[in-house]
C-alpha cells in the first residue's frame, strides 16, 4: 500500500510537470520521507550485498559519495556501468584497484532519480 501512494505521488508530480522554468520545488516532510523510504527499499534491493551507508564494507561506504565524483552525471554513469567509465575515468580506475579489482555490479535499470533516492537515504543514516 505504501509504495502505491508513492507511486501515486510521482506520477502526479510528473503529470503537474508544464516544463516551464520554475524555482525548485517545496521539499516537505512528506516528500522527504516518501523519497527516504522508497531510497531504502532501493538500497536493500541493490546495494546491501556490498555497501553499508556510513562505513566501509566490502565495498566503500556511499554516505557521502557525491563529493568523491567529479560530477554527478559521471557517478549515474558509474552506477549504471562501472565497466566503462573505468576504461575513461582516473577515479574511477583507481577505485576499482583500491578494492582489489572487485567489479561492481552494472544497475542500467535505476533511473538518477532512483540512484538520487538511494544516496539520500545513505546520507540520512549516516547522520543519525
Amino acid at each position: 500500500m505504501k509504495y502505491l501512494y508513492l507511486f501515486i505521488v510521482l506520477v502526479f508530480f510528473i503529470g503537474c510537470n508544464d516544463n516551464k522554468p520554475t524555482s525548485a520545488p517545496a521539499v516537505t516532510t512528506a516528500n522527504k520521507a516518501a523519497l527516504n523510504e522508497e531510497g531504502a527499499h532501493l538500497f536493500k534491493i541493490h546495494c546491501n550485498q556490498c555497501h553499508m551507508p556510513a562505513k566501509d564494507f566490502a565495498a566503500p561506504a556511499l554516505a557521502g559519495v557525491e563529493k568523491r565524483w567529479a560530477s554527478k552525471e559521471l557517478l549515474y554513469a558509474y552506477i549504471k556501468n562501472s565497466a566503462e567509465v573505468i576504461k575513461t575515468d582516473k577515479y574511477a580506475a583507481d577505485l576499482f584497484e583500491k578494492w582489489k579489482q572487485a567489479p561492481m555490479l552494472a544497475f542500467p535499470q535505476l533511473s538518477n532519480t532512483d540512484i538520487d533516492a538511494i544516496l539520500e537515504y545513505c546520507n540520512q543514516v549516516a547522520v543519525q
